[in-house]
């Protein structure tokens, strides 16, 4: 859960972007001006299937107000996004040649007012001996 304060938020956009050891990024967030969430998969990974695939998605804010609340969900290929208590949803996939192992938030044009954050890791619902060696969890070894 992020919560940003709008009245004291100068950014011109901000949110959260992944990314991992090969230069791969995705970027969830939203833009002040044009008062849309952004969906930005264009440096995700490899998107020869489609020419269409590398694109910033979005979608426009349905609530009002100067308290901005974002529950967003990661998995390794998709983001799902619920914004001003479901207000506004949006749900992306994306496909990075190695799994994003980094998080962090963004801001351009000014700051963000975060006033309140918490991430929480989610298990997996799979069995450790169903999910590929390189998701399975650590042993301690």
């Amino acid at each position: 859960l992020l919560e940003f304060d709008l009245g004291r938020t100068t950014a011109q956009s901000f949110g959260v972007t992944l990314s991992n050891d090969r230069g791969e990024v995705y970027r969830l967030g939203f833009d002040r001006a044009a008062g849309r969430f952004t969906s930005d998969r264009t440096q995700s990974g490899p998107a020869a299937f489609s020419d269409k695939f590398l694109r910033v998605h979005g979608a426009p804010r349905a609530a009002a107000g100067g308290r901005l609340r974002l529950r967003i969900y990661f998995d390794v290929a998709s983001a799902e996004l619920f914004a001003d208590d479901g207000a506004t949803v949006l749900t992306d996939v994306f496909f990075p040649s190695t799994a994003f192992t980094r998080m962090a938030l963004h801001a351009e044009g000014g700051v963000a007012a975060l006033t309140q954050g918490e991430v929480h890791r989610i298990g997996s619902i799979w069995p450790a001996s169903s999910m590929p060696l390189s998701q399975q969890p650590s042993r301690g070894q």
